[in-house]
């Protein structure tokens, strides 16, 4: 698991301003009453940098460069790369590069590149690959495989050109969405917590003990069918007794306001909360997905595997529930996770929630040690 990297800069307390477009229920919840959310405002930003606050900002190829063009003060904001799933490589190198931004946050992480992980996911995924015969022909395999190389190389490049450049990079839990957010408290509104003060979700979910609600089903999952390597790990889910997979055909978000969009919300949660396992196979091509922090959050555990065939390096965030020698066959492994008994289940989401709120915290200390 790749940790959190963080070096204390500083010692008094800083405001921490984020400035995104995406998130900002995660952005508020998770990292305290000091943090202050707001979408890209070039003005807010500017006054942010004078108050020396920690200044966060989303960045994309669209608000990289509006922020070139205001014209900052070197080392006066930080970066985060929210989206970058794919790992852009000219949107990367032209972050690191641009003197205004002090460091990256990243919610995908850099991971150590090795030959042999490489070598290792592309035969072990062509194995399962073969042995599922329903999804087609090996140039299916063959145009992932590709995809999951590619990955790694600019993930290797990435890493360079913070080495050559001296800059750095802070992993952060991926975290939750908007929607997510909106239809888990609308679901436990009635609960006690709806009169408390505690705002974090994480919170939320350890102090209510939720892992521990009727279960329903064994494993889960609701979602967008996507592409072929997501379509192994649902596919094998389907085939266990007890099991709720709904694939839908498109993405499953839009406009938060929408009626089909929160009814999509509430049937996701809903089913999170129902069920002991959450299945979480890649999302548009990261081994990393929001469903696993938002699956920890509703009770579930989330099912997460290493060695993924489209992005070869990624590993799990999670305390595992069962010991496995990897790399495993989804089948395999989800035959091994119907064997623990609920009490198992329950601990190691504890455990889990546990160590996600000491990384926001340690996070969140960081920020605010950070010289404005």
């Amino acid at each position: 698991m790749v940790e959190t990297e963080v070096q204390i800069l500083g010692h008094m307390s800083t405001k921490i301003s984020v400035f995104t477009p995406i998130q900002s229920e995660y952005w508020k919840r998770e990292f305290g009453e000091n943090v202050a959310v707001s979408e890209f405002d070039s003005k807010s930003i500017l006054n942010s940098i004078k108050q020396k606050n920690a200044t966060v900002v989303y960045v994309d190829e669209i608000t990289l460069k509006k922020l070139e063009n205001l014209k900052l003060p070197k080392d006066s904001i930080i970066g985060f790369l929210g989206t970058d799933e794919n790992y852009n490589l000219s949107l990367n190198s032209s972050v690191l590069k641009a003197n205004f931004i002090k460091f990256v946050l990243r919610p995908y992480p850099l991971y150590k590149f090795t030959l042999k992980k490489l070598t290792v996911t592309l035969f072990s995924n062509c194995y399962e690959f073969l042995l599922q015969k329903k999804f087609g022909k090996l140039k299916n395999f063959a145009r992932w495989a590709i995809e999951g190389f590619g990955m790694t190389i600019r993930q290797s490049r990435i890493r360079k050109i913070e080495k050559k450049l001296g800059k750095h990079s802070v992993s952060i839990p991926l975290g939750y969405t908007d929607l997510f957010c909106r239809s888990f408290l609308k679901i436990f509104e009635q609960l006690e917590f709806k009169n408390s003060k505690e705002k974090s979700l994480l919170r939320i979910s350890a102090n209510l003990e939720i892992c521990q609600l009727p279960k329903k089903y064994n494993f889960v999952f609701v979602g967008q069918k996507g592409h072929l390597v997501r379509q192994i790990g649902t596919f094998s889910a389907k085939k266990r007794k007890q099991s709720f997979i709904l694939e839908r055909s498109g993405y499953g978000a839009g406009e938060i306001n929408s009626e089909e969009v929160q009814n999509n919300g509430m049937e996701y949660v809903n089913s999170l909360i129902n069920s002991k396992f959450s299945v979480c196979p890649p999302g548009n091509i990261s081994g990393n997905s929001y469903r696993i922090m938002e699956s920890l959050i509703c009770g579930s555990y989330p099912v997460v595997k290493d060695f993924v065939l489209c992005d070869p390096l990624f590993e799990s965030p999670n305390k595992e529930l069962v010991l496995v020698r990897k790399p495993i066959l989804w089948r395999s492994y989800l035959k091994k996770l119907e064997k623990a008994n609920s009490r198992e289940i329950q601990r190691n989401i504890e455990i889990n929630l546990d160590c996600e709120i000491k990384k926001m915290k340690e996070i969140k200390s960081f920020l605010e040690s950070v010289e404005g």
